[in-house]
Order: C-alpha cells, then sequence, then structure tokens
C-alpha cells in the first residue's frame, strides 16, 4: 500500500474519532507521525510491517488500550512508551528486541504483554510492579533465569517461558496462586522444585524436552491439574502418587526412560489420555501402549486398554516370538538367503517367490525363540502389497544385490519404507553375492540418517560365505529387541493357536467371529480384544487394521489371499489398456481369478485396503465405486512443451520421494485435469485459463510446478496447498521448497535457472532487504517482486506460522535420547577467537620482518581481511549469526578490496557505483 493510502486512512480515523485503526501488512518502514493526532484510538494494529522504531510521540495515545507490533524489525522499546498508562495489551513478539526497559513497569494497567521470539536474555525485576499482568509470553528468547520478584505477580493467569536457556526453577514462583498454565518446555531444567506442589489454581503444566530425571511426589497435590507434559526428559520412574491428581486428563510421557507402569494410575478415572511411547517399558507390551495412538500426538484417545492390561488376573508367559522379514529388490537372492539360513543349501536355479513364503525357524543358539520368517517376492508388481505387512516389533534383513550399486538396489526406498511402517526394528543390511563383489554401501553415512541399521554384512549363498555372522547377529538381535519376552496372558495364547490352525482351511474370518472366540476365552473386554488383534497383527498371525473402519470388521488369516487379489487387479491388461486405470467395483467379477474365493461383500475390501495403501482411490464426482488405479496409467508423458517455459516455476525437493505422493496429488485433483492429460508420474492441470504442469522425477527426488496464466499464483497456491496436505500425513518426511529464478543480464534471460531455497527468500523479505545476490546467480533481484509473483505478503505469513508450528510440534514428539547439554565440537568462540588473534599477530609479525616498508600497509590490511573473515566463519558456525547476516557482513567487507590493490574504495557518486541506498539494506 502506498504512502498516500496510509495517510488517508489515518485522516479517515481522524474524521470519525475512530477507536480502532488497522495498519497491518501495509509494508510501512515506519510508523506514520500522524497517528499520535488520533487521542481517541483505543486499539491500534501494526503486525507484519517492516518497521525499525517505534517513535516517542505514540505516547501521546492516552486512551490506547490495546497495541500490536508482532512482525516487525524494532531493536527497541522507547522508555516514553510508558506514558501509555491506559494500555491493557502490549503485543511485540517477533522482533529484535534485546532488553526490557524498566520503565515499562509504569503500564499498571497492562493485562497481557508478549514479547516472544525476540533476543532477550534478562527478566528486569521492575516488571513484578505490573500487578495487573495476567498474561505474561517471553518465550523463544535468551533467557538464562527467572527473577524471584516474579513472583510478586500474583493476578498472573499464564506464563509463557519455552524455548529460553532456563536451568532452575525458583521455589518463589509457587506464590503465583493465580497460575493456570505454565509453559518451560525446551529448557535446561534439570529439577521441578517441590514448593511447585503450592500452585493449586494450576490447570496445565509443560515441562517438555527439559532434563528431568524425577516426578517429585508432592506434584500429586495440584489436584486441579488436567494437562502434564514432561515428553522428552530423563525420567526413569513414574511415582504412584501421581494417581492423586484427579482432575487430570491428558499425561503426556513420551521418550523418557521410564521401564514400568504403576497399575495405581488406573485411579486417575478422568484420564483421557496416556501417551508413552518410546519409552523401555518392560511390563506392558507396545501394543497396548499404542492403543488408541492418533496421527497427531494430541488426539483423544483411551488409556483403559493399558489399565485393564495391569489389572488382568490369570497366568502369564513369555511371547518367545519374533518376526523376521527378508525385503529388497527382485533377483538379489532373498530367497536363497531364506534356504541356506534354513537348510545350508544352494540352487542356482532358484525359481522367483510368486508371492510370499513364510517359514518357521528356531536357531541352536535360542531354542526357546521361535523366529517367523517373511520372504516378499522382489518383482515390481508385488512390491506394492509389501507394506501390506510390513510390521513393528519385527527384525528385517534387507537384501542387496552386491554386483549392483546402490541405486539399483533403491537401498534408500527400501529404508525409508520399512522406517515408515516398522518404526524403531533393527534393520541388518544384507549384501548378498559376496563372491562377485563386496557391498557397495556408504553404511556410515547411512546409519546417520537411518539409525536402526545395525550391521552390514557381506554373504554368498553359493559359497555360504558370511552366513555364520549373519545368524550371530541374528541371535544378538534376539537379546536386544524388547518384548520378544513380554508376559502375556494364557487366554491371548488360546486365541492366537486357534487363529494358526484356522490359517490352513479359511482366509479370512470377520471381527464378529474373532468377538466370539475372545468371549470364550474369557477376553471379555473389547479394549482388550483390540489389544490383541493389533498384537496378532504385528506377529503376522492375522492382518487386521483396527484404524481404519473400512477394514477393522475383517481379519484375514492367509496373506496370499490378499496378495493374489491384488496381483489379479494391477496385471489385468484390459484395465491398463482399455480403461486407463479407471476400474469400477463390478468389474472385479471379471478380474479376479478366482471369484469364488472373494465373496461379493469382501471385493470393497480389496479395493479399501489398496486405498489404505493408496495403490488406488475413489473418484470423486463419480459413481463411488469407481476407482483410479495410479500404477495402472500410461507410463509415457504425453507432449507438453507448450508448459515448459511456464513463467511461475516451482519445486519440491525430497531426500527420498515416495511414489504416492504425486499419486495422491492426481486423484486429489482429478476434476481439475486438462484434457485427460495425465499420466504416471505427471499431470496438466487447468482453473479458468490458467495452465500447470506438475510432474515427479523419482530419480532425482523432486516435483516441478509449471504455471503460467494471468492467475497462475493463485493456481499455485491451491496445488501447494494440496502437497502440503499430503506432506503433512507422511512421518519424518524431509521436503524443502524451491522457487526456480531465470538469470538475467539487464531484462533479458540468460537461459541460467536456478532453484533457489524460498524459505530464504522469505527470510530476506522478514528482514527488510529489498535487493540481494541470490546463490547461483549473477546480479542483483528485488526479492519483494519475485516473492509476490507467487503469494502476497499475508499468505506467506500465514504459510510461513504453519511450518513454524508444524516443525515445533515435530520436535516435540519427535524421540529423543537422553539429553545432556549439547557440548559442540568447535572450540567456544571466546577460545576460537583468542586463538586465531594469536595466530594473526604471529603472520603480521612474519610480514614486518621480510616484506619491504612500501608493502606493509597494503600486507597489514590483508591480513585483517582474513582475520575478519575467519571471525564472521566462526560466529556463523556458533550461531550468533545467521546466513543472511554473514552475506551481507562479507558483502560490505568485500568492498573494501580495491584499497589492498592501492586503490581508493568506489564511492556513492562513482558512475559505476550499484551501492544500495542506506534506507533500503
Amino acid at each position: 500500500m502506498t504512502a498516500q493510502k496510509v495517510l488517508e486512512l489515518i485522516q479517515r480515523a481522524k474524521d470519525e474519532g475512530a477507536g480502532r485503526l488497522d495498519l497491518s501488512n501495509k509494508n510501512l518502514t515506519e510508523i506514520p507521525p500522524e497517528i499520535a493526532q488520533l487521542t481517541r484510538l483505543r486499539d491500534l494494529y501494526l503486525y507484519s510491517n517492516q518497521i525499525r522504531e517505534i517513535p516517542e510521540a505514540l505516547a501521546q495515545l492516552t486512551s490506547l488500550q490495546w497495541l500490536y507490533l508482532r512482525n516487525n524489525q524494532i531493536r527497541k522499546i522507547p522508555e516514553a512508551l510508558a506514558q501509555l498508562t491506559s494500555l491493557q495489551s502490549l503485543h511485540l513478539d517477533n522482533n529484535q528486541i534485546s532488553e526490557i526497559p524498566e520503565a515499562l513497569a509504569r503500564l499498571t494497567s497492562l493485562q497481557h504483554l508478549n514479547l516472544s521470539d525476540n533476543q532477550i536474555r534478562e527478566i528486569p525485576e521492575a516488571l513484578a510492579r505490573l500487578t495487573s499482568l495476567q498474561h505474561l509470553n517471553l518465550s523463544d528468547n535468551q533467557i538464562r533465569e527467572i527473577p524471584e520478584a516474579l513472583a510478586q505477580l500474583t493476578s498472573l493467569q499464564v506464563l509463557y517461558l519455552y524455548s529460553n536457556q532456563i536451568r532452575e526453577i525458583p521455589e518463589a514462583l509457587a506464590q503465583l496462586t493465580s497460575l493456570q498454565n505454565l509453559d518451560l518446555s525446551n529448557n535446561q531444567i534439570r529439577e521441578i522444585p517441590e514448593a511447585l506442589a503450592h500452585l493449586t489454581s494450576l490447570q496445565e503444566l509443560n515441562l517438555s524436552n527439559n532434563q528431568i530425571r524425577e516426578i517429585p511426589e508432592a506434584l500429586a497435590q495440584l489436584t486441579s491439574l488436567q494437562f502434564l507434559n514432561l515428553i522428552n526428559n530423563q525420567i526413569s520412574e513414574i511415582p504412584e502418587a501421581l494417581a492423586h491428581l484427579t482432575s487430570l486428563q491428558y499425561l503426556y510421557l513420551s521418550n523418557n526412560q521410564i521401564r514400568e507402569i504403576p497399575e495405581a494410575l488406573a485411579h486417575l478415572v478422568n484420564l483421557k489420555r496416556l501417551v508413552l511411547e518410546n519409552n523401555p517399558i518392560t511390563n506392558v507390551p507396545p501394543e497396548i501402549i499404542r492403543q488408541g495412538w492418533g496421527e497427531e500426538i494430541w488426539d483423544d484417545g483411551n488409556p483403559q486398554a493399558i489399565f485393564s492390561y495391569l489389572k488382568h488376573k490369570g497366568e502369564k508367559r513369555p511371547l518367545n516370538e519374533l518376526k523376521v522379514l527378508l525385503v529388497g529388490e527382485g533377483d538379489v537372492g532373498k530367497t536363497s538367503l531364506l534356504k541356506r539360513l534354513l537348510h545350508n543349501t544352494f540352487n542356482s536355479g532358484e525359481p522367483k517367490t510368486p508371492g510370499i513364503n513364510i517359514e518357521r525357524w528356531q536357531l541352536p543358539q535360542k531354542p526357546d525363540i521361535r523366529l517367523n520368517l517373511w520372504d516378499f517376492g522382489g518383482q515390481k508388481v508385488m512390491q506394492t502389497t509389501h507394506q501390506f505387512f510390513l510390521t513393528k516389533r519385527s527384525l528385517y534383513l534387507l537384501v542387496l544385490d552386491n554386483r549392483k550399486n546402490e541405486q539399483q538396489n533403491r537401498l534408500e526406498y527400501w529404508l525409508k519404507l520399512i522406517e515408515t511402517y516398522g518404526g524403531n526394528s533393527p534393520v541388518i543390511i544384507v549384501g548378498n553375492c559376496a563372491d562377485e563383489n563386496p557391498p557397495q554401501v556408504k553404511i556410515r553415512t547411512l546409519r546417520k540418517k537411518y539409525p536402526q541399521i545395525t550391521k552390514l554384512i557381506a554373504t554368498s549363498c553359493k559359497t555360504g560365505a558370511g552366513i555364520e555372522q549373519l545368524v550371530q547377529e541374528i541371535a544378538s538381535q534376539i537379546d536386544v529387541i524388547p518384548h520378544i519376552k513380554d508376559p502375556l496372558p494364557n487366554s491371548w495364547f488360546q486365541i492366537k493357536t486357534q487363529l494358526e490352525t484356522m490359517q490352513k482351511s479359511y482366509d479370512f474370518i470377520s471381527y464378529e467371529k474373532y468377538q466370539e472366540m475372545c468371549q470364550k476365552a474369557e477376553i471379555k473386554e473389547a479394549s482388550d480384544q483390540k489389544s490383541l488383534v493389533q498384537f496378532l497383527h504385528d506377529l503376522g498371525i492375522v492382518l487386521n487394521y483396527q484404524d481404519d473402519p473400512r477394514l477393522n470388521e475383517t481379519n484375514v488369516l492367509n496373506p496370499e489371499w490378499v496378495t493374489d487379489g491384488v496381483y489379479d487387479i494391477l496385471n489385468n491388461h484390459d484395465l491398463m489398456v482399455q480403461k486407463k486405470g479407471i476400474l469400477s467395483l463390478p468389474d472385479l467379477a471379471n478380474i479376479l481369478k478366482q471369484p469364488q474365493r472373494y465373496p461379493e461383500n469382501k471385493r470393497r475390501f480389496l479395493m479399501d485396503l489398496m486405498g489404505k495403501f493408496e495403490l488406488c482411490f475413489p473418484l470423486d464426482g463419480y459413481s463411488p465405486d469407481r476407482y483410479l488405479i495410479t500404477d495402472l496409467l500410461p507410463i509415457d508423458e504425453p507432449d507438453v512443451d507448450i508448459y515448459e517455459n511456464a513463467p511461475l516455476h516451482f519445486q519440491y525437493r525430497y531426500d527420498i520421494l515416495p511414489g504416492s505422493i504425486i499419486s495422491r496429488f492426481i486423484v486429489r485433483n482429478h476434476q481439475m485435469i486438462y484434457k485427460t492429460m495425465r499420466w504416471r508420474s505427471g499431470v496438466v492441470l487447468t482453473m479458468d485459463l490458467n495452465k500447470a504442469l506438475v510432474r515427479a522425477d523419482e530419480e532425482d527426488n523432486y516435483i516441478s510446478i509449471k504455471a503460467q496464466g494471468s492467475r497462475a499464483s493463485a493456481l499455485l497456491a491451491i496445488i501447494k496447498t494440496d502437497f502440503q496436505k499430503i506432506h503433512d500425513t507422511i512421518p519424518n518426511l524431509a521436503v524443502q521448497e524451491k522457487l526456480v529464478i531465470r538469470e538475467l543480464q539487464g531484462e533479458q534471460p540468460t537461459g541460467v535457472e536456478v532453484p533457489v531455497d524460498y524459505l530464504y527468500l522469505i527470510e530476506l523479505d522478514r528482514q527488510g532487504i529489498v535487493e540481494a545476490t541470490l546463490p547461483g546467480l549473477r546480479g542483483k533481484y528485488n526479492i519483494r517482486d519475485i516473492l509476490e509473483g507467487v503469494e502476497s505478503k499475508t499468505e506467506r505469513e500465514r504459510h510461513l506460522d504453519e511450518r513454524e508450528e508444524r516443525g515445533r510440534k515435530s520436535r516435540e514428539n519427535r524421540p529423543m535420547s537422553p539429553k545432556t547439554p549439547e557440548t559442540p565440537n568447535l572450540l567456544k568462540p571466546s577460545l576460537a577467537l583468542l586463538l586465531v588473534f594469536a595466530v594473526v599477530a604471529c603472520i603480521v609479525a612474519v610480514f614486518a620482518h621480510f616484506v619491504p616498508d612500501s608493502k606493509h600497509i597494503t600486507s597489514v590490511l590483508t591480513i585483517i581481511f582474513i582475520f575478519a573473515f575467519i571471525v564472521f566463519v566462526l560466529l556463523l558456525l556458533t550461531g550468533k549469526i545467521n546466513q543472511t547476516t554473514f552475506n551481507q557482513l562479507f558483502e560490505v567487507l568485500s568492498r573494501f578490496i580495491p584499497t589492498f590493490k592501492g586503490q581508493e574504495p568506489k564511492t556513492k557518486n562513482d558512475d559505476t557505483s550499484q551501492e544500495t541506498p542506506k534506507s533500503e539494506q
């Protein structure tokens, strides 16, 4: 918005005697002095601009009650602001403020103060005089200590101090008897003081992501507490006294060192959510702990499954059983490996595994443990069904052909698949054909990305080399895999044995039939029945998806019943060639080779199972019985040359590109497809007269979007929203957004196109940088012009906030090892700078001795330049400055390079100078 239009808004507010003025998102670099004339103003909104300074004239707004200045570039709070004695709410979050002036304590009417996302290091004790304060947010700063004087804020109800550097909770904080919400997560706190028990009004307490080792029993006195989050600490025990928290509804304890769940927790009658994932718990199986665990960490669930298991009467015995899955590409020797392990035999003409082969095995070293070995066919069409059977609490043997490289073995594809469906299950990489080639695997690099890899073992099924080492490693894993020896009720074993017997005669049974069996075995609670069927699913006895209402009524006993049906569908020539991958449910009667095995009421189950794993999708807007099978779309791309040079080019780049992403995107947008232009790896979309070419490149792991038309940015916004929704459903997905920029020489494109990090461009804009040199491109580019061609500033800020929120939740949910204060490998900055200074001093001395006097100045300046550069690098590496600041400092430094050659630096009066005006830097 132009400065003139802003002044018109201010004048209109003055003429109307308005009590509210909103100048947010107006690209302001300063607060217009005319605002000071609006003496009747109560609410002033100036957030998301580029304001650097708060003028003292603002203190004339004596009626002001609400002041919003978040998302600017303000460095200092002027003391004159303390004259706004009517102010009730002050928001200065997401600025660059480093100090809270003591004068702010004169704002005695202040009820809400938000200074989060700044650079504040200290809370002044004077702040304790804000006796009306109810909400105080100082999160995301650099605060090391909570002053005891803060205890005088007796009206305080909400205190947010998360993401600071706080090491201790002062006992004086217990005097905040009105406090209802306390968040001290993401700090360095080691201990919860017992005095905290005096906060009798406290309803929410978040101490996640700290270094807490113990939950004090005194915490049980917080009888109003409804929400307690202690995720990512070092807690080893849950005190039984916690059972006295009778108001507690949500208890989060995942990612700790807890070994046992006390039965006393069953007294928490109001508890809706109990999260205990990623603890070494020994008295409850993981299937029970996962009961009710949803896609989001905050999903409502029911902890009664855990309590029911703990209270279960009757005898128990250990499971002593493990599922071992052999996975990998076709023709790498999985079946040969299986036969070597089981029978010590080898057949050079081993036929391909037609589907799934399941064998039982007992190691001589572990005679009491039964291993169930699953050998999967590796052909492309068979790989689509592997994911149906990949489960947690299993052991994976990922078999490679040493004669092929990592890419040919699709090593990271398989590791990602195992991580997605197998969780933290250990993986042994088996490099087969070692008699011909050693393994071609960068094992150290892979282990950093996939810590569940235990070992790389080179084997030869032909000679038997390495087999004994593999057997020893499997035996070692049996010793460390948790829950193999979990004590389970005898009634569970009764059901397990019955179902194993039924596998010989039945392909599937209904869930109702399963419940009848449970009732006869005295397993009467519905939560116990669900826990048991999840346990049987992970063990490979049945295939059941309790989390999917389309599938949870069927227990598949014979895995080949599923794979045979899906193979019939995916291999159907007519469906691929004539119908272009579009299937109607009635067609299955002709497609399935043994239709009698698939009753009409179970055919939809096949399609729903394929839908769950994104092998097909219902077509919205058509008959509910019509599906698109994306693997049967044409492989060849149609002629799309007219869209290749679209002016707007956006990319998503992945570590590993899951093939389902483009498939899901095609189906989501099938109603926007232009003239049926869809193929297996891409699509052309249309909106009004705008077009977008969207294609996936699985070799280079990226998706490109090329949009053209008068509303190309609007079409891109729709596309980005859909991709974001898809990305959000895939755990641990690493993805970067890139904007492809064409290099210009003058106003003419040079033909060079470079993908630039989109968040980097947004960050430049946030810092008020108008023009910048971009990585890989020559010349300077107007940042705002580039970004406005993609989305408006309001949309950028909204999307950035959403990304930050997703990142915050991801960090909170991520499993963490026990934490100790982080010690970087770099020298501490002060010591490093001293060392560098000593080195530079020595170099100067040497130069002074050997270099002629006439060269001394140039030599010394050169050394100073090197010293400054090293300092900048150290500041960057130690996190004291970011990449953008580093680039700016280096650019300023480089302007003085001509001086080293005996030239004067160019000034802004020089005809060839391109220096940016100070106001734009």
